[in-house]
């Protein structure tokens, strides 16, 4: 009895580990960011939780992340600045914000996880920039360009 109790506390000890999370989070905003550098977004999209493709199709993912990328060019510099870990009814929320330098300017990134280990996928990633209210570079359309690549999720329950 003292051994099945053990392993189930050592479970939950596990799966609610911070630093582990926040490692997870970590290796998946690296990835985000060698995939976005590179112009790879198709590979971000499937880094991506199923809430996430619900909500943003990929050809408007590709679209976004193309003017983001025209006006912040590719990353150069990101540190964590903040981070909020919750788990509710089984799901772990992950919530990693940066300041980053890209090439062309500076922006705050707000990555959302949802998940664990293997487990953990994207489901929203916000950057705010100053940048990105100005029409795209080489555009001379007087028009602002999304800041965002926000899909409302749904509640998780």
């Amino acid at each position: 009895m003292r051994m099945i109790f053990a392993m189930a506390a050592a479970l939950v000890l596990a799966a609610c580990n911070p630093m582990a999370q926040m490692s997870d989070a970590d290796t998946q905003i690296d990835q985000f960011h060698g995939h976005y550098s590179s112009g790879d977004y198709d590979a971000i999209y499937e880094m991506a939780d199923s809430q996430f493709h619900q909500a943003v199709n990929p050809k408007d993912w590709a679209d976004v992340m193309a003017v983001v990328s025209t006006n912040l060019g590719a990353v150069e510099d990101s540190s964590q600045t903040g981070f909020n870990i919750n788990t509710d009814n089984g799901v772990t929320t992950t919530t990693i914000t940066r300041e980053t330098t890209f090439e062309l300017d500076e922006g705050t990134e707000t990555f959302i996880f949802v998940g664990s280990g293997e487990d953990m996928k994207l489901l929203n990633w916000e950057v705010v920039s100053e940048a990105l209210l100005e029409p795209a570079r080489g555009e001379a359309s007087g028009k602002p360009e999304a800041e965002t690549a926000r899909p409302e999720a749904e509640p998780v329950s």
